[in-house]
């Protein structure tokens, strides 16, 4: 079932790599944020930086621009998302290892190698958040970081709050809690920070909304639970009706930090 789940994550996004900037604008913007914190806010030791679900290249691009004297390692899951990426980010000029290739993030096991790891949206796609998060600690050398983002279980509070008033199940995949990654996450060799920053969406109606998932290939509902015609169309129609100037959507996104001082 995980690598059918998997297959399904990469195809989608696969497929979306087209039209994914256009529509991707929460994850261009979180994109920012999380290089900033990596160039302004912390110090990491020497060495290869590993960059996971790199999508088209939000962050592989800051990456390339931040750090040109160091060995950078792009991946994702799915290969076209790669290819686009690696087609289309600006590399010119650039004196350094520069490797792309297909990974599972959730699945490295390679310890003590990297002197950062940065993902942006993709930790939400796991299986095993926290376990997959441990190894990823356990793949940075020492005084390595681990940076993240990713939206929370306190995004979406119009849609679940549409789904009460007309009983109908909120469908949205269960999303990180942060303060439980971090309390589980520190100890006396990991120290753990985070913040949170929330962020609002105007969408023209409901079907604006819900159709910006598939276009940017996060409409995969990870345990099959999906809606009838007949429960879409009364939850849209309420949702239109309560909202007539526009729907307000807040998502609320995490940039998680954990630095291994093992």
């Amino acid at each position: 079932m995980e690598a059918d789940y998997k297959y399904q994550v990469a195809h989608r996004f696969g497929h979306a790599a087209p039209a994914y900037n256009r529509w991707a604008s929460i994850q261009q913007d979180c994109a920012k944020i999380l290089v900033s914190i990596l160039k302004y806010q912390l110090e990491i030791p020497t060495g290869k930086v590993l960059e996971i679900g790199c999508g088209t290249g939000f962050i592989t691009q800051k990456l390339i621009e931040q750090f040109p004297d160091r060995s950078l390692e792009i991946t994702d899951i799915s290969p076209e998302m790669l290819e686009f990426c690696q087609h289309n980010v600006l590399i010119a000029n650039q004196h350094r290892s520069l490797s792309f290739r297909q990974l599972d993030g959730e699945m490295i096991n390679t310890p003590s190698t990297y002197a950062a790891i940065v993902g942006g949206f993709v930790i939400q796609w796991f299986e095993q958040s926290l376990e997959s998060l441990q190894r990823l600690v356990a793949a940075l050398k020492p005084g390595g970081v681990l940076l993240v983002s990713f939206p929370t279980d306190r995004s979406f509070p119009e849609w679940k709050h549409v789904c009460q008033q007309t009983r109908i199940p909120f469908t949205a995949n269960p999303l990180p809690n942060p303060d439980y990654l971090r309390e589980q996450l520190t100890n006396d060799l990991v120290k753990c920070t985070w913040y949170e920053k929330e962020f609002c969406m105007v969408y023209e109606n409901a079907i604006e909304f819900f159709k910006s998932f598939k276009l940017i290939g996060a409409s995969l509902n990870r345990y099959n639970q999906t809606l009838s015609t007949g429960q879409m169309r009364q939850l849209i129609h309420h949702w239109n009706s309560s909202s007539p100037n526009g729907i307000r959507v807040h998502y609320s996104i995490a940039f998680l930090t954990v630095l291994n001082q093992g």
